[in-house]
């Protein structure tokens, strides 16, 4: 009915710019979505779709319209919540030659496309071709099953979000390092839930990051690159079963941005001693679950800090420099966990 509708307009001269068939619980698409050539937006989230919506023709084991790759103008594209395990990539077919002038015909073909959410599929791999799509800002990947990240990735300039979380990597190698510094526009990248080992020493090039997310990957040696990222203003490191963290970890300059440090749920004994150097921007320290003994004095300098969690450590006494914050401090230290 909504793609009736939606023809029914194109053939009174009103273009259609976004179909919405979200959560019908669908496993098959019509194939005269593919008539809608104003499309822009195509939402197929929440549906049952074990492939690329079909009805044009079948291509060796996989069925799938080719058509899609042919709305060239296609800006956000979003399939998240599906079962599917790969997207389509068929070279060298001539049929497919004729109707889409391409060899390779993939969704690098969609060259506008700005928004991509493959969330929450059993996808193994990066679409192939990906890296033609230069105009992506934000590209979710997240809730799959890929056990690694390949090259696709680095002619992604734009990218600006890239959501990885929940996937099964298991490294980020050093070409790949180098290839994600070169998208230089990222604010945010989410790798949490995985189990990295560690991180390209390359990633110190994502000087616009902000948002820096690698939480519950449980073997993560810790990234010392941070000091690099001098737009970072969050940190996510809980769960990631550290030890101490290294010296000048935190080797910020006085106006760096830094203001929410997570490290909950490592093997932690001190509090980081180069902390203090964010006494002008740290807001937020979680520490909760470590094996941290004592709270250094120094720390009670860090002015802004709002909220400092350091329960279930070994945490005997207080330092006296908590008596004497004034009261204005005192009350943004209403979060300060400690069991005793």
């Amino acid at each position: 009915i909504i793609v009736d509708a939606a023809e029914d307009s194109e053939l009174d001269d009103i273009p259609v710019l976004e179909v919405n068939l979200s959560r019908l619980n669908a496993v098959a698409i019509s194939g005269r979505v593919w008539n809608l050539e104003h499309l822009e937006t195509l939402n197929l989230s929440g549906n049952q779709l074990g492939r690329i919506p079909s009805a044009i023709q079948d291509l060796t084991a996989l069925s799938f319209s080719p058509k899609l790759w042919k709305l060239r103008g296609l800006t956000s594209l979003d399939l998240s919540y599906n079962v599917m395990t790969d997207l389509p990539f068929i070279e060298g077919d001539l049929r497919l030659l004729k109707e889409t002038s391409a060899w390779q015909v993939s969704i690098g073909l969609l060259t506008a496309l700005t928004a991509l959410n493959l969330s929450h599929n059993q996808l193994t791999k990066c679409p192939a071709l990906i890296d033609n799509c230069t105009a992506l800002t934000t590209v979710n990947l997240s809730y799959n099953r890929m056990p690694a990240l390949e090259s696709e990735f680095g002619n992604l300039r734009a990218l600006e979000v890239c959501l990885l979380q929940h996937n099964v990597l298991s490294e980020l190698p050093d070409s790949l390092g180098r290839l994600i510094g070169s998208c230089a526009a990222l604010i945010r990248l989410d790798g949490s839930y995985n189990q990295l080992t560690e991180i390209p020493s390359g990633i110190k090039s994502l000087t616009s990051l902000i948002s820096f997310d690698l939480s519950h990957n449980p073997s993560l040696e810790f990234p010392n690159v941070l000091p690099f990222l001098e737009r970072l203003e969050t940190v996510a490191l809980d769960h990631c079963g550290l030890p101490d963290v290294p010296t000048n970890a935190f080797a910020y300059s006085a106006d760096m941005p830094l203001h929410t440090v997570r490290l909950s749920s490592n093997g932690i004994t001190q509090v980081p001693l180069d902390v203090e150097l964010l006494r002008n921007s740290l807001k937020l320290l979680h520490l909760g679950r470590n094996a941290i003994s004592s709270i250094p004095t120094r720390l009670y300098e860090c002015t802004q800090l709002v909220e400092l969690h350091l329960s279930h450590n070994l945490v005997v006494t207080l330092p006296p420099g908590l008596a004497n914050l004034n009261r204005k401090q005192t009350c943004s230290f209403c979060a300060f966990l400690i069991d005793l």
